[in-house]
């Protein structure tokens, strides 16, 4: 080896040593964690509000059926005959479009009621 080199080696060592010799474990430094951001939920459309019906009708088609909620989805719980009365205390718009009313046996489409002059038409 060189003789000028074997001094800088030393203070090498030296310093490696020291540093050794005064490292410490650095704290950890608290983090906040992150919240989760809530997942939207997918609501349906809003259904218009229910609109009260002024007159009384009856049943223009053969047959209809009486479901349990405003839809063709909902199962039938009864069917009402030919020129069978209805009183639909408010109405409300499927989300297929139709439009269906309520009774006090459930709910009927309103497409096949009309005033009771009006049947056979």
């Amino acid at each position: 080896m060189k003789p000028n080199l074997i001094p800088f080696l030393a203070i090498l060592l030296l310093l490696a040593a020291s540093l050794a010799c005064s490292w410490q474990a650095v704290p950890a430094v608290p983090t906040s964690t992150p919240v989760p951001l809530q997942t939207p939920v997918h609501q349906p459309p809003a259904l218009p509000s229910p609109t009260p019906l002024l007159q009384r009708q009856v049943v223009c088609a053969a047959w209809l059926n009486v479901r349990s909620g405003p839809g063709y989805e909902y199962p039938a719980t009864a069917s009402l005959a030919y020129l069978s009365p209805i009183e639909a205390t408010e109405t409300q718009v499927s989300l297929d479009g139709g439009q269906w009313g309520k009774t006090q046996d459930g709910w009927v489409n309103l497409r096949y009621v009309c005033p009771p002059q009006e049947q056979g038409k």
